[in-house]
């Protein structure tokens, strides 16, 4: 008798583990993310899929917007549902929504994808205006969204002018601990746009801890400090820092145009 019983439990074995490495295979053959981007005045989230794989894939997905008040601990969620398949090798959009940048509530975005037993085989989730952690994911989130613009226009542009620089579009990106922080980030985002920049890097907008309680704002281009200054509430302070910022960026990228030139000359 020890034989069938021995038969049976590798049977049993052999389908517990072709059903988990099934499990496992689906999940690593769709992707969830959460693309967030900014412009100073709202984030614009969007849920998107992924398939990896060769065959079409028949899911649905829930994104949640969720909103804690951080006076009143009050909570409002926003909750956008659907169904939808998902071409093999492709990526689809699958819901867009915007909440606004200057927010203080704490707003966690939840994406998961379903397939056609209601199993979760997919997920992505970031915090705005939560821990440490969360504030980093959110900035990762922000400058991977950046470079992946970058990429897509270049590629429009036929991936580099005759030099081989890469054709890029210019894009901020922050990030900021306090209120005159963020203050500055919009002005500067909306004075860099409308002054047609339209630089060749991201621009990040920083905020670090400096003396005492006091912060202190690094415009950075590629990790260099263009411009840096303490931080101080008054509202025709951080006007006056964006007027100097803006100009110090311009001619960084000015710099740059030019050092090009004399390459090409020599």
């Amino acid at each position: 008798m020890k034989a069938p019983i021995a038969l049976i439990s590798s049977i049993l074995l052999l389908c517990f583990f072709s059903g988990k490495a099934q499990d496992d295979a689906s999940i690593e053959s769709v992707q969830a993310k959460i693309d967030l981007s900014s412009n100073g005045e709202f984030f614009e989230i969007k849920g998107m899929a992924l398939n990896t794989t060769q065959i079409n894939q028949s899911l649905s997905y829930t994104l949640l917007v969720n909103k804690t008040d951080p006076e009143t601990n009050n909570s409002n969620k926003n909750e956008q549902k659907g169904n939808f398949v998902l071409p093999a090798g492709e990526r689809k959009i699958l819901s867009t929504t915007k909440i606004n940048a200057s927010d203080k509530a704490k707003v966690i975005l939840l994406l998961l994808l379903y397939d056609q037993d209601n199993a979760i085989v997919a997920k992505d989730r970031i915090v705005l205006n939560g821990s440490e952690e969360d504030k980093l994911k959110a900035k990762q989130a922000l400058l991977e969204k950046a470079k992946l613009d970058q990429k897509e226009i270049s590629e429009d542009y036929g991936n580099t002018e005759k030099d081989g620089v890469t054709l890029l579009r210019g894009l901020v990106v922050e990030d900021t601990k306090t209120k005159p922080g963020r203050d500055f980030f919009t002005s500067f985002s909306l004075k860099y746009r409308d002054e047609k920049i339209n630089g060749e890097k991201i621009v990040v907008i920083e905020e670090v801890l400096a003396l005492g309680s006091n912060t202190k704002i690094l415009v950075k281009v590629e990790n260099e400090i263009v411009f840096q200054f303490f931080v101080n509430p008054r509202a025709n302070y951080i006007e006056q820092m964006v007027d100097y910022a803006v100009n110090r960026t311009d001619r960084y990228f000015q710099q740059i145009k030019k050092n090009r030139n004399q390459i090409r000359r020599y």
